[in-house]
């Protein structure tokens, strides 16, 4: 029973640890997106800058957008960084229930080999 429920704890262990990876990967890949975008929109308001000082309002639009892009950014590297964090709790738990696991099953063996030797004098 013990390296039942240690084999499921270490199977939902893994599991929350791959879907964790997963969400890490695609704010990884949000986040790359998000500072290509931020790079993109400080060429274009550079540009903007130097064709003309007559297109205020259009250079705003283009801070605004490139302040916010920079804020979504900001937030997706702390997002990262928390799910990085779950992950090695993650990991941590399913290390500790590996060796949990590791031990019931030598249990198991010595206590199989005890029945074994015991019927063997029977």
């Amino acid at each position: 029973k013990e390296v039942e429920a240690a084999k499921a704890t270490d199977a939902a262990a893994s599991a929350a640890l791959a879907a964790k990876k997963l969400e890490c990967d695609n704010l990884q890949i949000q986040l790359k997106a998000a500072e290509s975008d931020v790079a993109e929109l400080k060429r274009e308001l550079a540009n903007l800058d130097q064709e003309t000082k007559s297109k205020s309002k259009e250079s705003y639009d283009k801070a605004t957008a490139l302040a916010k892009a920079e804020a979504d950014a900001a937030d997706a590297r702390k997002e990262v960084a928390k799910l990085l964090a779950e992950v090695d709790v993650l990991k941590a738990s399913r290390d500790e229930t590996a060796a949990r696991l590791a031990r019931s099953e030598a249990r198991a063996s010595a206590l199989e080999e005890q029945l074994q030797e015991a019927k063997q004098r029977l």
